[in-house]
């Protein structure tokens, strides 16, 4: 018989925020500079993205897409969507709008997150055909300054 811990991935990465502090967690190359985030901060991301989603209306069972590159923000938003009980898809950033459409559409997608500009414009030609997504949070605002969609938040 196989038994599955209690233990899920947002409890432990609190444990560690709360055993590891200010130890590296994660890092990132930006502009060829290393920067890193501690475990501390991991979690205040984790807990305060979780809060929004909450605050959005996403609730247990629901479901969020992620479209973008390997970057801690995307493990922001699978850690938050997963305190809350909810679940995530993530979508290929190379995919076609209608690749997208199909994609959100099928899992229900309450919330749509995504990188950049690029993924907003594919977000921006299927927004009249999606149905139940209460928001699209973008991450990198660069070229982002004359969007303004009530649905768009950064």
């Amino acid at each position: 018989m196989i038994q599955i811990p209690e233990t899920t991935l947002p409890r432990l990465l609190f444990q560690n925020a709360e055993r590891f502090g200010d130890k590296v967690a994660l890092r990132e190359k930006d502009f060829g500079i290393w920067q890193t985030v501690t475990w501390r901060q991991f979690a205040e991301h984790v807990r305060a993205f979780a809060m929004g989603l909450h605050a959005l209306g996403v609730r247990r069972g629901d479901v969020i897409a992620i479209i973008g590159d390997n970057r801690p923000e995307w493990l922001y938003a699978e850690f938050a969507a997963q305190t809350i009980g909810a679940m995530s898809i993530g979508v290929y950033q190379d995919s076609v709008a209608e690749e997208v459409y199909y994609t959100v559409s099928a899992a229900e997608a309450r919330v749509i997150v995504v990188e950049d500009q690029e993924q907003v414009d594919k977000i921006i030609e299927i927004w009249p055909r999606l149905t139940g997504v209460l928001k699209v949070i973008y991450y990198e605002p660069k070229g982002m300054r004359n969007y303004n969609q009530p649905y768009l938040a950064h």
